[in-house]
């Protein structure tokens, strides 16, 4: 082989080597913010149905109101806490991948809430409220 070809293939193999460098390089940015975009929608669409929960919480007098206001489409189970299912949309769905619980306890003259939002089984967002019975205190 002359000098000239060697040199050639030489710097083509560099250069391949760089350009596949760079494909990988760019693939693994191109995966993390996919992972990072999907993480900040679910954290968004979780402080969605955690405020909507804590509006219907604050709203309702009983665990059976909060179901009644929210069960659409028999999303809603109610054992220790009030389960709500919805689809990656925000839709009611029974057999959803976002799940919002109510907790509901009375001390006192003050009824604490706790709201909670998973993913696929893995905690997204955690509220906590509460109000006062009506002439609490007094």
């Amino acid at each position: 082989m002359k000098k000239g070809n060697m040199t050639f293939a030489v710097e083509l193999m560099v250069m391949l080597v760089v350009f596949i460098a760079v494909i990988e390089v760019t693939v693994a940015v191109y995966a993390k913010a996919r992972s990072l975009s999907l993480d900040a929608r679910h954290l968004s669409d979780a402080t969605i149905l955690a405020s909507n929960g804590a509006e219907v919480f604050l709203a309702a007098d009983s665990d059976e109101e909060i179901i009644e206001i929210l069960n659409r489409n028999n999303n809603v189970t109610a054992d220790k806490s009030i389960s709500i299912t919805y689809d990656d949309d925000l839709k009611p769905d029974p057999e959803g991948r976002m799940r919002m619980e109510i907790e509901r306890q009375t001390e006192n003259d003050f009824v604490k809430g706790q709201i909670t939002v998973f993913y696929d089984d893995k905690q997204i967002y955690d509220l906590h409220t509460g109000y006062v019975l009506n002439g609490g205190g007094q």
